[in-house]
């Protein structure tokens, strides 16, 4: 079986960097058996200098449609040769065609499962563990649902790559023809996998209206949005190696 990890991201600011190497560090710690991907949607250098991990990678920059590089054991990073925007506030699906780009990313190189682990959202269960129940299930699409605002949490997706391939999965979701407004991307996601969607109750959040406290951290099994790094934080520790700190608090960054 086999299977890659990958995560959207553009960054921003210096928290939006640390965020994104706390992602690596996770992932590369809990699941290293899986290739963990980076589609960047050309974050300015000056940004993405301060992920350190991007040092220690080569940057591969494909334009729409170009062969995606083969994956490497670690951490891959794929940047696109321009920023597209968002679609709440330049009217692009920018989100969609990275999302698109790592579903290309495993039916060029003819993976059996793609996983998305967004890179702003921190999971805490092995993706092992969970893609062993989707093989063993036949899960074809399996996500989480997000209860505030009442829609499937697509940072969090457990794909079968003979599905994506069989159903024209790029094809239908059409990021081009996206418009800002209902529905939603994770609205249109749940709508196009709805015949074979499992949902499963991950207790985590969106931390889209600051409801989040310190005292919840231990029961979640993911967060994002979080309105404090230090809940961030808070939810890596018991994760992570002995003397782990976060990127911000490390002597020289």
């Amino acid at each position: 079986m086999s299977a890659f990890i990958f995560g959207t991201a553009y960054i921003d600011s210096p928290q939006r960097a640390e965020l994104v190497q706390m992602w690596i560090e996770l992932n590369l710690h809990r699941n290293p058996e899986f290739p963990l991907v980076l589609i960047d949607s050309a974050s300015d250098p000056m940004w993405r200098a301060m992920v350190p991990q991007s040092s220690d990678v080569q940057i591969h920059t494909v334009a729409d449609g170009d062969p995606l590089p083969r994956l490497t054991p670690g951490l891959n990073w794929i940047d696109f040769p321009e920023n597209l925007g968002h679609l709440s506030m330049h009217g692009v699906d920018g989100w969609g065609r990275a999302f698109c780009r790592g579903v290309e990313l495993g039916l060029q190189h003819n993976y059996d499962y793609v996983i998305n682990i967004e890179t702003d959202l921190l999971f805490r269960p092995h993706i092992a563990q969970i893609l062993q129940d989707v093989q063993i299930k036949d899960i074809e699409f399996l996500s989480g649902w997000e209860r505030g605002h009442r829609f499937i949490e697509n940072c969090i997706c457990f794909m079968k790559t003979d599905y994506l391939r069989r159903t024209d999965f790029i094809g239908r979701y059409d990021w081009h023809a996206q418009k800002p407004g209902y529905p939603w991307p994770e609205q249109r996601m749940e709508m196009l996998t709805s015949d074979v969607l499992l949902v499963k109750p991950w207790q985590g959040l969106r931390d889209d209206f600051s409801q989040c406290a310190s005292e919840h951290i231990p029961y979640l099994d993911y967060i994002t949005h979080a309105h404090e790094p230090e809940l961030y934080y808070q939810f890596l520790l018991p994760l992570m190696p002995p003397g782990w700190l976060p990127p911000s608090q490390r002597v020289g960054t």
